[in-house]
């Protein structure tokens, strides 16, 4: 059986113990653990993407 657990970014095989580190890019990290495609994490930025419409002089 492999563990992998995603926000220590670690992955651990349980009969050995023996332990390995990964990296992973910060936005994908982020949806996988909200269970985020990117329309969802878009839809999560409703607010900030508004607030900064209203902000930008465009």
């Amino acid at each position: 059986t492999i563990e992998v657990n995603l926000p220590e970014q670690t992955v651990t095989i349980v009969a050995t113990g023996e332990k390995e580190s990964f990296t992973i890019n910060g936005y994908k990290k982020n949806n996988m653990i909200n269970g985020f495609d990117d329309i969802d994490y878009l839809q999560s930025m409703k607010g900030e993407i508004a607030e900064f419409a209203e902000k930008s002089l465009y």
